[in-house]
């Protein structure tokens, strides 16, 4: 038994295993952590109120737009494509693309505590954004490092990592709001924690980041760049997919809706996990397979889309008919106005967790540039929709705004993406909608008898889980026969 677990978690045996080791592994990290880091969210939220954990949050968003625009161009997944590809020219790409990278950062890192504040409509965020720039700067260092990990799919080194990190973060924030509860004390606590895992992560990569200067090839920085630029383009118009709603709150609105829509975002930022883990875990066999053999890259994006969608589409349930009971049991009455924006959110997991698998396998086929215009329709599109929405119905306007410029533009995607790659999603989740629609009335019926949430959410996930296996999902099946057939 202990001999089967450990070479399905430690090595790489088969493509599926593999895939299945690394998910497992980032999961498990992304996860806990996620969870471990929403215990000090709901905390910061309940002890600063809205209006100053709007602050916090509105502070956080301008870094995070501007390491998305300036840092974030993608040269971390082309490391891992190219890794993936090329295994022996690995050193080269390493130290070339981290020159790159810390470039970037640094840039990045300088608007961010120089320029951002002029553009801040929050005069009380100004004063944390050059305490975010180093965390910025340390966040993106520590990403690089997982994206070399990633590249030799040895996800288990990333998954410890990502959970010290976000250990340190609960308790270093834990005791400073504990001592000043107040946005400053907040974002001091995240740069400590941040520079604690960065510093475990150049520790462990000393000898590999320690070639730099001897693998260093200038030759290579024109074709990563010029691979990188699409994918800078496109991620530019994500950012705004991704941070125009709660920057436009800033200027249209009051800190108080920024902090409500930030905390029905929490809880969606932490489930939007699963399907990044789940195509993070699949983009290096995308990226061989892509080159190599077209029939094996359709079968597991295929699956990939299916597994997906097999969490999308009972979380989405989920958060629509629990929506308000949630908001209550994690923030308390007086996030109350946090419900709605959070069901609208929801809504948007069947189309939002299988374009994450649809973005990494048009990467690995290097297909970036035909997306652009999608991309750019429903950028300026939620632009337009938030401008619009927010002055009427705030927090639950930005909601509306993102989700419907989400499905335009991802649906768009979608579409393009199924005539190139001529996959077939449909044969492989009619059980799970049905497994969906089953637990749906389940919920609906545990509230009737007056369930209390814990035992509608057990309940929830007994009844879907049944539903599968009764179905006879493929996708357990494939599961149980990974386990039985792993090599002892």
């Amino acid at each position: 038994m202990l001999s089967k677990i450990s070479n399905i978690l430690f090595t790489n045996q088969t493509t599926s295993q593999t895939i299945a080791k690394n998910t497992i592994w980032l999961g498990t990290s992304q996860i806990a952590s996620r969870l471990i880091r929403a215990i000090i969210v709901i905390y910061a939220a309940r002890v600063l109120g809205a209006y100053d954990y709007g602050v916090f949050a509105y502070a956080l968003g301008i870094t995070g737009l501007l390491s998305i625009l300036f840092s974030d161009i993608g040269v971390n997944r082309i490391l891992i494509k190219q890794i993936s590809c090329s295994p022996s020219e690995r050193d080269h790409y390493i130290a070339t693309v981290f020159t790159i990278k810390l470039c970037l950062l640094s840039f990045t890192a300088l608007v961010a505590a120089i320029i951002a504040p002029y553009f801040s409509k929050l005069p009380e965020a100004n004063v944390l954004l050059p305490l975010l720039a180093v965390l910025l700067l340390s966040d993106g260092i520590r990403d690089f490092g997982y994206a070399v990990i990633r590249s030799t799919e040895k996800m288990q080194w990333e998954a410890v990592i990502n959970l010290g990190t976000n250990l340190a973060t609960v308790i270093i924030a834990w005791v400073a709001l504990t001592r000043e509860p107040t946005p400053m004390a907040l974002t001091t606590a995240y740069v400590i924690a941040s520079l604690v895992g960065t510093g475990a992560i150049l520790i462990g990569l000393h000898k590999t980041l320690g070639k730099i200067t001897q693998y260093f090839q200038k030759v290579l920085i024109k074709p990563v760049l010029v691979e990188a630029w699409p994918f800078a383009v496109t991620n530019l118009l994500w950012s705004i997919m991704m941070y125009t709603d709660i920057l436009m709150l800033g200027w249209l609105s009051t800190a108080k809706e920024v902090g409500f829509y930030s905390a029905a975002q929490r809880p969606i930022q932490l489930l939007f996990a699963i399907p990044a883990i789940i195509a993070a875990s699949a983009f290096p066999a995308l990226s061989r397979f892509a080159q190599q053999d077209h029939g094996k890259f359709k079968q597991i994006f295929e699956q990939t889309l299916a597994l997906a969608l097999l969490a999308g589409l009972p979380l989405m349930a989920g958060g629509i008919t629990l929506g308000p009971r949630l908001i209550q049991l994690i923030y308390g009455d007086s996030y109350t106005m946090t419900a709605l924006p959070l069901q609208i959110l929801a809504s948007s997991f069947i189309i939002t967790f299988p374009i994450m698998v649809i973005y990494h396998a048009i990467l690995a086929n290097s297909l970036q540039k035909r997306f652009i215009v999608q991309m750019a329709s429903g950028a300026i599109l939620n632009i337009l929709l938030n401008g619009w929405f927010i002055l009427s119905w705030g927090a639950a306007g930005a909601a509306t705004a993102t989700v419907i410029s989400q499905f335009i533009a991802y649906g768009w995607i979608y579409i393009v993406v199924q005539k190139i790659f001529n996959f077939n999603i449909l044969q492989h989740i009619y059980r799970i909608l049905l497994a969906t629609i089953v637990m749906t009335i389940a919920i609906e019926l545990s509230k009737l008898a007056g369930f209390n949430i814990y035992s509608i959410i057990i309940t929830s996930v007994v009844v879907y889980g049944l539903s599968l296996i009764v179905l006879k999902e493929p996708l357990v099946g494939r599961i149980r026969a990974l386990w039985q057939n792993s090599t002892i």
